[in-house]
Order: structure tokens, then sequence, then C-alpha cells
């Protein structure tokens, strides 16, 4: 049985560190944040398989394969 991908949501004023095909590990940053924000980490570890701009909430959403 195959895992689904985990969707992780930023928002696009920060600047992402990660790219397609990227491995992360659980709690890696996946974008720059200013120091008195909370900086968004990966859920789950795994491999990025897509990133896209969505304008009307103004985010990233970044799909992630499980390991």
């Amino acid at each position: 049985m195959d895992t689904p991908p985990v969707i992780l949501r930023i928002d696009a004023t920060y600047h992402l560190t990660v790219k397609t095909g990227d491995k992360v590990e659980q709690g890696q940053r996946v974008c720059d944040s200013p120091a008195n924000a909370k900086t968004p980490t990966a859920p789950i570890s795994g491999q990025i398989e897509d990133i896209h701009f969505d304008p009307a909430p103004h985010e990233f959403i970044i799909k992630i394969q499980p390991a």
C-alpha cells in the first residue's frame, strides 16, 4: 500500500530552502523566516515531489512523498 504524500503550505513571503527532488528529514527547515516567526519545517522525512505557488492565499504548496 502506497503512503499518500504530505502537503505543506508555506507563506510565500519566505524564501524556500528546498526544491523539487530534494530529500528532507523530519524537522528540517524548508524556508528562511524572520527571527521572530516560527520557521516551517518538514513534518515527515521524504522527498520533495512538487512545489507550486498558489496566488490566492500567496502560499507555496509543497508535496512531500514519505521515505
